[in-house]
């Protein structure tokens, strides 16, 4: 699906890191990837924080690699910063994106010989949750059905974490968009990641259209540590309401009115049931949750939460 002017045994890789207020982790980060034997490193800083901002420009100096770090006007959330990273690389090679909270400890050429030999759309090795001795970053397939038992009894009991083999590369349901490797020109042809997604979501709708482009792959080799959550830590309350937005969007654009009833479903069951159970996010939280997830059924596409939020980018549309 790729082609480049590297050899096989060192694939030319450009990376793509999304940074929000990321300066407890984006240097470890950033050395990571030089170690990884990426190329360029694009940074992308939806917070344009200047405590991040001096890290990304430490680590620079400390490499001959290229670091490239770049604010823009306004937090495009995930998916816009996404495309805006891989829009700033060379074309060719190959483009991995990396959460600012992973550290990776593997080789990331081996991963593009597995990714060459399976002909895949989108790769991905295990990443360790935190200091864990045990890990990894595939997920079950999301569904309408799904969703609706994700809004009774939670994400842990519904999308448990799902174990391969440990030799070869499996074909997978979905990988997290914290470790993404894919060629610049798959990537273009899939469109990118989805606009419309201000945070969550993104990762499982480009899956979802990879899996018709040559599939979503998993080595089962360790190539990393993923702290998670670092970033949307930070605006906790925000990232709650925006998942749930997302959830409305992702389910209406792959199921049509069906998946809008579906929404709508999970967003009245999912209030009952945490507000009885008085979960940790709050009834302020929640109802803003409810009241925007019914504003996107009526109007969508018009929610936009993060803060200094890129409403512009609310109409980006990718199939």
């Amino acid at each position: 699906m790729e082609q480049d002017n590297h050899s096989p045994a060192q694939p030319d890789i450009q990376a793509v890191v999304v940074a929000y207020r990321s300066a407890g982790s984006i240097s470890e980060c950033l050395d990571s990837l030089v170690g990884a034997h990426v190329r360029r490193v694009v940074v992308v800083d939806n917070s344009r924080d200047p405590q991040t901002c001096s890290l990304v420009q430490k680590v620079q100096g400390r490499h001959d690699a290229e670091i490239v770090y770049h604010e823009p006007p306004a937090n495009l959330g995930f998916a816009g910063g996404a495309n805006l990273g891989a829009s700033l690389c060379e074309p060719g090679g190959w483009l991995v994106f990396v959460g600012p909270d992973v550290a990776l400890t593997g080789d990331l050429s081996r991963l593009v010989s597995f990714a060459r030999a399976q002909g895949a759309a989108l790769t991905s090795g295990v990443l360790l949750p935190g200091d864990q001795a045990d890990g990894t970053n595939v997920r079950p397939e999301v569904t309408p059905s799904r969703e609706l038992l994700r809004a009774l009894v939670g994400t842990r009991r519904t999308y448990r974490t799902l174990r391969v083999a440990e030799e070869g590369c499996h074909s997978v349901p979905q990988l997290d968009g914290c470790l993404l490797l894919t060629s610049y020109e798959t990537f273009s042809l899939l469109g990118g990641f989805d606009e419309r997604f201000e945070l969550y979501f993104e990762d499982v709708d480009l899956c979802r259209r990879a899996a018709a482009a040559g599939g979503v792959w998993l080595v089962p080799e360790v190539f990393g540590r993923h702290a998670g959550g670092a970033s949307s830590s930070q605006v906790h309350k925000d990232a709650y309401c925006a998942f749930r937005i997302s959830r409305v969007r992702y389910l209406r654009k792959w199921w049509g009115g069906r998946g809008a009833a579906v929404g709508l479903a999970a967003a009245l069951l999912e209030w009952l049931a945490r507000t009885a159970s008085r979960q940790p996010e709050g009834s302020h939280a929640r109802a803003r949750a409810l009241v925007l997830q019914l504003q996107e059924l009526l109007e969508p596409g018009r929610a936009w939460v993060l803060p200094d939020g890129a409403s512009g980018s609310r109409g980006t549309q990718r199939r």
